[in-house]
């Protein structure tokens, strides 16, 4: 009987948690907006932050879209689903979970050259072999290339294409090169 009893009850306590998580989602994301709804405010004020957004997405379809405070104080412009904002280094994130998508799917090897999966550009010549700029190194900072970062664009500047930005063009802060033996060391970069 206790033999029994035991997976059964957890069969049965798995079943409910589920049914209840399904049926509880709506109301899960109603409270957490409610929250964010109450405390964003004062967040903006206390870190002097203009203004937010959030999105929440879920099995790639986005069930929540919401702005906060001003994307322009001065012409009281509030954020909203189509503002956009400069997302700098978080876009590494999406990157990388990209990249090992496409890894655990058997596309992409993380320590095969990246020349191998380039096709638009290349990285330029140098001292150092291309060959040896991986994946890997790439997502680690280990790759030696150039550039630590990028200043940004104003949403009424023309945005290069990636091409330009990798060869320093349109208000790129330089070109993307190899400038030292690809995985001696770590060195942060924006460019690659």
């Amino acid at each position: 009987m206790k033999s029994i009893f035991l997976p059964g009850l957890a069969l049965l306590l798995s079943l409910t948690s589920t049914t209840l998580a399904q049926e509880n989602q709506e109301q899960s994301i109603a409270q957490f907006v409610s929250e964010i709804d109450e405390k964003m405010p004062q967040l903006l004020q206390d870190f002097s932050v203009p203004g937010a957004a959030i999105a929440i997405i879920e099995n790639g379809e986005i069930v929540l879209q919401k702005g906060y405070g001003f994307s322009d104080i001065e012409n009281e412009v509030k954020v909203d689903t189509k503002t956009g904002f400069n997302i700098g280094s978080i876009s590494k994130t999406f990157a990388a979970w990209g990249v090992m998508n496409l890894v655990q799917d058997g596309k992409l090897d993380l320590d095969a050259p990246a020349e191998k999966y380039l096709s638009r550009w290349h990285l330029p010549e140098s001292e150092f072999d291309s060959n040896e700029v991986t994946i890997r190194r790439l997502l680690s900072h280990t790759a030696g290339l150039s550039l630590h970062g990028y200043p940004g664009w104003s949403p009424t500047d023309e945005l290069p294409t990636i091409e330009e930005s990798l060869n320093g063009k349109n208000n790129g802060p330089g070109r993307v090169e190899i400038i030292m033996e690809p995985g001696t060391r770590y060195k942060y970069s924006g460019g690659g």
